[in-house]
């Protein structure tokens, strides 16, 4: 039985030619896949993006193959992308959510900054208040483990 082949996937290089930052993406697609306007999904990028229009943009690819979330590690540490201001990457790290990495105090600014004076989809502020209601907990808890 052969080993499935792992899918080819991009990194890639988007840098705004009005102020020279960059942003350092992946995407787990060939280059011929990737549309001309797509530069990156951080949320910095995409607020300048908007800020600038897309014309303001241009897109080098870096990587092509199967190795892709690895390249662009050492791409983010070889640029000291999460400390970088001219940088729109928030973390220095492919894969920050990944178990066993813990944001440093200056990340945690740098994410929370981003998000600063952004409105919380209600649902969301409704379920935290809820959550932090020591009735809901126990309600819930009593309701979980009761068999």
């Amino acid at each position: 039985m052969m080993a499935k082949p792992k899918p080819i996937g991009t990194v890639f290089l988007s840098t705004n030619t009005v102020n020279g930052m960059f942003y350092i993406g992946a995407i787990g697609r060939p280059r011929a896949d990737i549309s001309p306007s797509e530069f990156g999904m951080g949320s910095r990028l995409k607020a300048a993006v908007k800020e600038f229009g897309v014309d303001a943009f241009i897109r080098e690819t870096l990587y092509e193959g199967p190795d892709y979330v690895a390249e662009r590690r050492k791409h983010l540490e070889t640029m000291n992308a999460g400390d970088n201001p001219e940088c729109y990457n928030v973390m220095r790290t492919a894969n920050p959510g990944a178990v066993g990495h813990t944001p440093t105090k200056k990340q945690r600014q740098r994410v929370s900054a981003t998000f600063k004076g952004t409105k919380q989809p209600t649902d969301q502020v409704e379920r935290t208040k809820r959550s932090k209601d020591p009735a809901f907990r126990e309600d819930f808890d009593k309701e979980e483990f009761e068999e």
